[in-house]
């Protein structure tokens, strides 16, 4: 995408609705979906639409005007918020149009359907769901999974952009498959943590054995194994995670165990939204062995600076450790 030019929602919401929209586009988009409750309502009436209209297209009769015309009748109540919206609606009306004339007649006008998908995704706070197979997912914030509505087939898979916990349902018949980042991670019965972000894919493995594949390399992970794979980087190599603070948005807690006070800090960070900063470079990796029960932030930095004597700085919203 070109990051020189203000990005058109509309025109991407339409191409990730047609199945166009590149990786980076898509990541993006979720990442715009999860600013606000009104960018994910938006985007979900933009889907519903889509949806039925598209099975409008689909109908055994294809009459281009007159399923333009019935388009024209669906959308028409609908306010328009934005000059942009206009484009959207006319994009997917010529592409649904042709798109649906085009395959209905392939198929000699018989209806075509595809597999319903969902999506479950976070904004500012963790969100815990069942899936179809009786696993059970949570998702940190401004993280979101996509799946078939059923799981059909010789495996189950998903999709996941950012960070989530797997307490995946044992089925021997059926392996479940996460596509994050590069990588491709498959397991039958177990539980993980997978983290994807830009450039850079992580996965803890707290019970059971984890497989993770790319571009022809793989690995099995066993509990208390971590792997972070680097798009830059062809190798990977496991090591082992000493400490339980990747559970801290699933747990609400924070479990140190000879954590370097670094890694603590940007776990905080991330739960709590504020910038902290460690000044001093000589105390970034002094240990703590304690845990946090979902306290305030300004409580567990005043016990943080009490145990290994720092000193802790307010600043406005923000924090210095020093």
């Amino acid at each position: 995408m070109n990051q020189q030019e203000p990005i058109d929602y509309e025109a991407l919401m339409v191409r990730w609705l047609a199945g166009e929209a590149s990786a980076e586009e898509s990541l993006v988009l979720d990442h715009w979906r999860a600013l606000s409750t009104e960018n994910e309502k938006q985007f979900a009436d933009r889907q519903r639409i889509w949806e039925e209209s598209r099975a409008l297209a689909a109908q055994s009769t294809v009459d281009v005007n007159e399923a333009w015309k019935r388009f024209q009748q669906r959308i028409q109540p609908a306010p328009v918020e934005k000059k942009s919206s206009g484009n959207f609606w006319r994009v997917a009306a010529v592409f649904i149009l042709v798109v649906g004339t085009a395959i209905a007649g392939w198929l000699g006008f018989r209806s075509w359907q595809t597999p319903a998908t969902v999506r479950i995704a976070s904004a500012d706070s963790s969100v815990t769901a069942p899936l179809p197979d009786g696993s059970v997912v949570t998702l940190n914030t401004a993280s979101s999974i996509s799946y078939p509505a059923n799981f059909k087939g010789q495996k189950r898979s998903l999709r996941l952009t950012g960070e989530a916990f797997f307490a995946v349902a044992r089925d021997t018949s059926k392996p479940f498959t996460i596509e994050a980042g590069r990588l491709t991670i498959t397991v039958i019965g177990t539980s993980f943590n997978v983290k994807q972000g830009p450039g850079v894919t992580e996965v803890i493995v707290a019970t059971g054995k984890v497989k993770v594949q790319r571009d022809g390399l793989s690995t099995v992970l066993l509990p208390g194994d971590k792997l972070t794979a680097y798009d830059s980087l062809q190798q990977f190599v496991p090591e082992k995670e000493t400490d339980q603070l990747y559970q801290y948005y699933r747990k609400k807690q924070f479990v140190c165990d000879n954590t370097p006070l670094w890694k603590l800090v940007a776990v905080l960070e991330k739960a709590y939204g504020r910038r902290i900063s460690i000044n001093n470079p000589a105390i970034r990796d002094l240990r703590i062995n304690t845990s946090f029960n979902d306290e305030p932030l300004d409580k567990i930095l005043s016990i943080v600076a009490q145990t290994l004597d720092l000193k802790v700085i307010k600043i406005d919203e923000n924090y210095v450790l020093e």
